[in-house]
């Protein structure tokens, strides 16, 4: 997989993301997006799908984060 995978594939994402199909796909549309730009520089893909899995949950786990976060500010 190459470039050529992961690009499409981010827009695609951010597509159904804009259609407000999924709640978090704009956290894998970005990941996807990270490892096509790693993959014009690293063409294993070992490192491609490390860098999506790692941005991925990186992602998720911040969008998560704030959202907690939000909440404990408004209050109870």
């Amino acid at each position: 997989m190459g470039w050529q995978f992961w690009f499409p594939l981010a827009g695609m994402l951010l597509v159904g993301e804009a259609a407000g199909v999924g709640c978090c796909l704009l956290y894998f549309a970005l990941a996807a997006a990270a490892a096509g730009l790693l993959a014009l520089f690293d063409p294993s893909l070992e490192a491609q799908l490390a860098c999506f899995l790692v941005m991925s949950g990186l992602q998720l786990a911040v969008g998560r984060l704030r959202r907690r976060v939000r909440q404990d500010l408004k209050g109870p």
